[in-house]
């Protein structure tokens, strides 16, 4: 027996391939699978194969979507940006087979658009993105020594940064860090961002105008984990004070109009999402039952009084932790872990749960858009991905549809997710290191719902 290991990389202005090509036979004479060097190409378009095979009958190439060929030299559009196997069978007229593969990764450069927003002296990190029908914001956190602050950045539909708000606030204590950002139905937007100094935290909401400019300034007096617009235009802000929930409701004006404590049973719940209902709202967390922490879900009505609630656990001894939800219209869809794998649950109006489904990833997923029975998740860190950005699309079922690498920079992330007229919109945070340093960058990335990236 003897074996051949070939290796190629090169890179080209929008492509890198790193492949390993592996030929063996098991007597002098016997069929060899083998792939020809890849021609440089374009991520998004067909990738040239081609066979180097000895002593085979029939070829047979498996693609990574399962798709096959019996072509000698197949053309095929990967739709992976990273970690693309592809695998070779050859038989022999006595049906005798060998086996060889590639796996073939893209360079990202150019792929989605790199934003030129203000950077600290330790770069700047996405936090948040919302959009309003027309432009995009986004919500990025200055990274300083000195204390951080945050900036809103204002593009239009072609990604073209408009504007940039860099003064909002005013660095006191240890800095100020952005949370969330949210659309403000006048056009304008909401922003959640908490002062850090050394006696504690001090939560504030800031109501931005179309513009840019300071409608107002609302200061919790809890710890607001989420909020969202009400029918009315009202913002309405889900937290937490000394471990128990509320619900607040803060006009279009600024003031707070009532302030509700929630009757949820258990204790130490923290709120990871909220989200407008028919019939309300709907909250997912997780809550302290008995030293171990369940995913607690429920439905409260306009006025705090709960229509139901549903505990997601094993009871295994181990946290099983929520982390997003969003609203489908027959009912609710929650990401969380339990015991440190992703899970996901797809729960009916009435509070059951009609499914439930372990993914297996290695860390916690967030539900960042859903589009009726078509839920986006950020994802990473298994099924061969490794620590990049990536996307993927389930089925209301809980089946994956389709599982997209967004960056080959390692511990890159997506933030958030928009629709977009033909798709879907991803920010992402990319890694990139300069003369030792490294600093995280702002990315968009335009996706078609069948998975193609398109910019």
């Amino acid at each position: 027996m003897y074996s051949k290991v070939r290796t190629l990389s090169f890179v080209s202005i929008v492509l890198l391939f790193a492949l390993t090509i592996s030929c063996s036979e098991d007597e002098p004479g016997g069929v060899i699978a083998c792939i020809e060097d890849v021609s440089a190409g374009t991520f998004g378009e067909p990738t040239q194969f081609a066979s180097c095979s000895e002593n085979a009958a029939t070829l047979l190439w498996t693609f990574p979507d399962g798709s096959t060929s019996t072509d000698a030299n197949p053309s095929f559009t990967l739709q992976q940006l990273v970690n693309n196997r592809v695998e070779l069978v050859a038989t022999d007229a006595q049906g005798n087979s060998n086996q060889t593969s590639i796996v073939v990764s893209f360079s990202e450069g150019g792929i989605g658009k790199l934003l030129e927003v203000t950077e600290g002296t330790a770069g700047v990190k996405p936090v948040s993105l919302t959009d309003n029908g027309s432009d995009f914001w986004i919500l990025s956190d200055i990274v300083e020594a000195a204390g951080n602050n945050f900036t809103v950045t204002r593009l239009n539909a072609s990604y073209d940064v408009l504007e940039e708000f860099t003064s909002i606030t005013t660095v006191s204590g240890l800095g100020n860090f952005p949370r969330r950002i949210a659309n403000a139905a006048d056009g304008g937007s909401y922003v959640l961002y908490f002062n850090h100094t050394a006696s504690g935290d001090t939560y504030k909401v800031i109501k931005l105008s179309s513009t840019g400019q300071m409608d107002w300034t609302h200061t919790s007096s809890l710890e607001p984990a989420v909020f969202t617009e009400d029918q009315s235009g009202n913002l309405v802000i889900f937290g937490t004070q000394n471990e128990k929930i509320y619900k607040v409701t803060v006009s279009a004006a600024g003031a707070t109009t009532d302030e509700l404590e929630l009757a949820v049973a258990g204790s130490g719940f923290k709120v990871r999402g909220a989200v407008p209902t028919a019939d309300g709202f709907a909250v997912v967390g997780d809550l302290d039952e008995a030293g171990e922490r369940d995913i607690l879900v429920f439905e409260t009505a306009t006025d705090g009084n709960i229509l139901w609630s549903t505990t997601i656990g094993d009871g295994n001894g181990a946290d099983d932790l929520g982390s997003a939800i969003d609203y489908t219209g027959a009912g609710v869809v929650i990401t969380g872990s339990l015991t440190g794998e992703a899970a996901y649950a797809h729960i009916h109006n009435s509070g059951a749960v009609m499914g439930q489904v372990e993914l297996g990833e290695e860390r916690g997923l967030d539900i960042l858009y859903t589009n009726g029975d078509q839920i986006y998740l950020s994802a990473g860190g298994s099924n061969g991905l490794g620590k990049f950005a990536t996307i993927m699309k389930l089925n209301l079922d809980g089946s994956i549809a389709w599982t997209r690498a967004l960056s080959s920079q390692e511990n890159s992330a997506v933030i958030s997710i928009v629709e977009s007229q033909n798709g879907i919109i991803a920010l992402l945070a990319v890694s990139q290191t300069d003369a030792g340093i490294t600093t995280s960058k702002v990315k968009l990335v335009n996706i078609s719902a069948d998975g193609v990236v398109l910019n």
